[in-house]
């Protein structure tokens, strides 16, 4: 078996039945295995297949040449996570249970406009500059890790949409 790439994909030989000049082959693999290595590597064809597992779910290969070997690489294609509603009650009664209400008042008492959002709002965006910026801060001063913070956000989670 032999292997080449075709814009960050993996080509077999045993896929193949057309030579490079379009002729019909029934054996695309014998027909390269008749030429050189050297005529074979011209041609885009190599015998050598560097290949890895999958890191995980949203994982995504692609293909390149080096050192004479087509390498099998992953690229994460993770989606980004969508927006959701956050209920102003829910996330004032989570902070609470972790004794951060205050610092939840303060953040809302920091700016005129984080306390005409908080109070003109019927739910937060998690996404919204109030929300990031509110994560931000509990996370830069260590009273919330990112886990917890991302933990937070998703019990505070709304069920309706706004």
């Amino acid at each position: 078996m032999f292997y080449s790439v075709n814009e960050g994909r993996i080509r077999l030989s045993g896929d193949q039945h057309v030579t490079p000049d379009g002729s019909p082959v029934s054996n695309f693999t014998a027909w390269l295995e008749a030429k050189s290595p050297a005529e074979r590597t011209a041609l885009g064809w190599y015998d050598t297949l560097v290949s890895s597992e999958r890191p995980g779910d949203y994982w995504v290969d692609e293909y390149h040449v080096a050192d004479g070997a087509v390498v099998q690489t992953w690229v994460d294609r993770t989606p980004a996570p969508r927006a959701f509603q956050v209920s102003k009650l829910l996330l004032r009664q989570n902070l609470r249970a972790l004794g951060l209400e205050t610092a939840l008042n303060g953040l809302i008492a920091s700016s005129p406009e984080a306390s005409t959002d908080w109070n003109d709002a019927v739910t937060l965006d998690s996404d919204s500059p109030l929300v990031l910026g509110a994560i931000a801060t509990l996370v830069g001063t260590s009273l919330l890790t990112q886990e917890q913070a991302t933990d937070l956000l998703q019990r505070s989670r709304s069920e309706y949409q706004v």
